[in-house]
């Protein structure tokens, strides 16, 4: 009891360190700022529910140019302005803002870090011995993905994986008795978790169903479960009925057009990649082995232990293995088939590429593997003592690789912050020169103007070449770039009425 007390500790204070941080993003107190389209659209829309509107925001503009006027991560649905992802986080987010008050939705992901962080715990008790998973634990808020995720908090990713955690700890938990509240608790959280990231439920659910049926106690109450998972789903989907018209219905679904259309459908909504083995290979090896080498090699490493040793396992370290490697070989192909261009710079390994987000639960799961693998060296050393600081040094030297990825690498978070304050900067140096009603048409930075003023996040949509000059006949158009002069080539760049902002 006493160990697990100083676990629950070691996370809640690094949820107040993650919180603290997150604060320190911002550029000024009460000031919410994003270097993200992404982060941007989740927390304008957490704010509409939180303040009690509707969660669609009605267009600047209606009508054929009034569809182009909108940041990245949003699009003009039917005459509002409507998030082009998930609503869970917005919808969660944007009740407990309500609550709590509007300021604490960038809280609420470090915060969730804390439950995420000791349902793993819990599961690999389950599966593994009580060392594997504590020193598992302790390390899980130094992991890179982990600690970049729960800063940059208005991000799906890190409470996609914390709530699903929860969902599984609470049903292996649970499997000698399965008591219905807590079945229905852990359906609850499950989908919850799949609110939040929908997508995943082409590996949740099979894991989940799996996991009743394996085990008798569960068998009998997955009713409970599935009534459990109803009921959270139940608010978000209703959510989306008003946001896109059809319960069934979000972002990523809609048709890429302007002002709306019909929706599509197709294998293409399943695998909206395609599916390209040696692009999903060479990210890998980037955003495992380059960018993460001490995780990589090390759960490469410890689960090579495991096969080799496979007829000497339980049955619970099979399953654990025998899942995670099926999750990885999905996740990989789905999210590593993707050509993703984040950074400005072509082909930096960053951790803030999406890639690094995608594979969260990855890195996360691997953690175990990590652990084996160094035990497995650490007892070579016959001395105790000299084993306790063998550990302490290696947790001391990854600490500060860690550091140093998360906060001074590409992309790290002091890098973050920096954009956002010069961002600041930018805009209110910009404000002083807009007319009344102006439209700013700018690349990238969109996060920088939206939600003060409207915005057109890109000339070369072809929507966007068609109805601009339609715009400029209607308001006033700015345009606004970073890149410098003849950065971008557009024929009909000279038609904009306004000023260029450099």
């Amino acid at each position: 009891m006493r160990w697990r007390l100083r676990l629950a500790g070691w996370l809640a204070v690094w949820a107040a360190l993650y919180t603290w941080q997150a604060v320190r993003l911002l550029p000024s107190p009460g000031v919410s700022r994003f270097n993200s389209p992404d982060e941007l659209a989740n927390h304008f829309f957490a704010s509409r529910v939180a303040d009690g509107v509707p969660l669609p925001a009605p267009a600047p503009l209606q009508g054929g140019p009034g569809g182009i006027i909108h940041p990245r991560g949003m699009a003009v649905y039917h005459g509002n302005l409507v998030p082009l992802s998930f609503v869970g986080l917005p919808v969660w987010y944007g009740m407990l803002g309500r609550i709590f008050g509007k300021n604490a939705i960038i809280f609420l992901t470090p915060l969730l870090t804390v439950l995420g962080g000791w349902s793993f715990y819990v599961l690999l008790r389950e599966w593994f011995d009580r060392r594997i998973a504590s020193l598992a634990v302790l390390v899980v808020p130094l992991l890179p993905p982990w600690w970049y995720y729960a800063v940059r908090s208005m991000f799906h990713n890190l409470p996609f994986l914390a709530m699903f955690l929860a969902g599984v700890a609470i049903a292996v938990y649970e499997r000698r008795q399965a008591r219905i509240w807590r079945m229905a608790v852990a359906g609850g959280c499950l989908g919850g978790a799949l609110t939040f990231r929908a997508v995943e439920a082409v590996w949740v659910l099979p894991l989940a169903t799996a996991l009743v049926l394996a085990t008798p106690a569960l068998r009998k109450r997955w009713w409970a479960v599935a009534l459990g998972a109803a009921l959270a789903t139940l608010p978000v989907l209703a959510f989306q009925a008003q946001t896109y018209g059809a319960f069934w219905q979000f972002g990523y679904l809609l048709p890429p057009a302007p002002s709306g259309g019909a929706v599509s459908r197709g294998i293409a909504d399943l695998l909206p990649f395609g599916l390209h083995p040696r692009r999903a290979f060479q990210n890998v090896m980037a955003y495992g082995v380059t960018l993460l080498p001490w995780f990589a090699v090390p759960a490469l490493a410890g689960l090579a232990l495991e096969v080799v040793r496979w007829r000497a396992l339980d049955w619970r370290r099979r399953s654990y293995a025998l899942g995670y490697v099926l999750i990885a070989v999905w996740l990989t192909l789905y999210y590593g088939s993707a050509e993703i261009r984040d950074n400005v710079t072509p082909g930096v390994v960053s951790i803030g590429t999406a890639y690094v987000r995608y594979w969260l639960p990855l890195y996360v799961g691997g953690l175990p593997y990590v652990v084996l693998a160094f035990y497995f060296g650490l007892e070579r050393w016959r001395q105790a003592s000299l084993r306790r600081w063998v550990l302490a040094a290696a947790l001391l030297l990854g600490g500060s690789v860690s550091i140093h990825l998360t906060w001074f690498s590409a992309d790290g978070l002091a890098s973050v912050a920096q954009e956002i304050s010069a961002g600041e900067w930018k805009r209110l140096r910009v404000e002083r020169l807009l007319s009344a009603g102006a439209v700013i048409v700018t690349e990238r930075a969109d996060k920088v103007f939206f939600p003060n003023h409207p915005v057109v996040s890109s000339l070369t949509d072809p929507y966007v070449q068609r109805y601009l000059p339609q715009l400029v006949d209607q308001r006033p158009v700015f345009y606004y770039t970073y890149f410098g002069d003849g950065a971008i080539d557009w024929a009909g760049a000279d038609e904009l009425r306004g000023v260029r902002l450099d």
